[in-house]
């Protein structure tokens, strides 16, 4: 399983490097129209996000989390039944239960993520306006995905 999870990894890793190194680059060479359906690509997936997370875009719980249909699918195949985990993930929020990460962990979607967006220019003035109108916070501080990646090749080490 180890050496499973580690080739996932390693892949993973390859296709943040690709967009690293090639996104930016293509982003910034293509016109306006272009850039901006990017953008609005960008922005769609973040608003999927926010709202498989169970909660509104201003980060108000709003319901129990919606799985994406892959996670969906580990939980059926993992004999959870998708209603059971949603209603368990109710119950403890009910109780009191938080979901933060712990302090120092890092955030896929605010240190990785967002930032990566950001720097290689999918997220346009326009879609910041969108963003701000949702109460979406716009995440730049790259240093957590520097620190990870590679400088000669752009791979993140995790």
């Amino acid at each position: 399983m180890r050496s499973i999870v580690e080739g996932v990894l390693r892949d993973e890793s390859r296709h943040v490097a690709f967009g690293n190194v090639y996104v930016g680059k293509t982003l910034s060479e293509m016109n306006e129209d272009e850039r901006e359906d990017v953008a609005d690509f960008a922005y769609e997936a973040l608003m999927l996000m926010v709202s498989a997370s169970g909660r509104s875009p201003d980060g108000k719980v709003d319901g129990p989390p919606q799985p994406d249909p892959t996670f969906r699918l580990v939980l059926e195949n993992s004999g959870i039944e998708p209603a059971d985990f949603l209603a368990g993930v109710k119950e403890a929020r009910a109780q009191g239960v938080q979901f933060d990460q712990p302090p120092g962990s890092i955030h896929s979607y605010k240190d990785l993520m967002m930032p990566a967006l950001v720097r290689v220019g999918a997220i346009t003035e326009r879609i910041r306006a969108k963003l701000a109108a949702q109460g979406l916070h716009i995440f730049e501080d790259a240093t957590v995905l520097e620190s990870l990646e590679d400088r000669d090749t752009g791979e993140v080490n995790l």
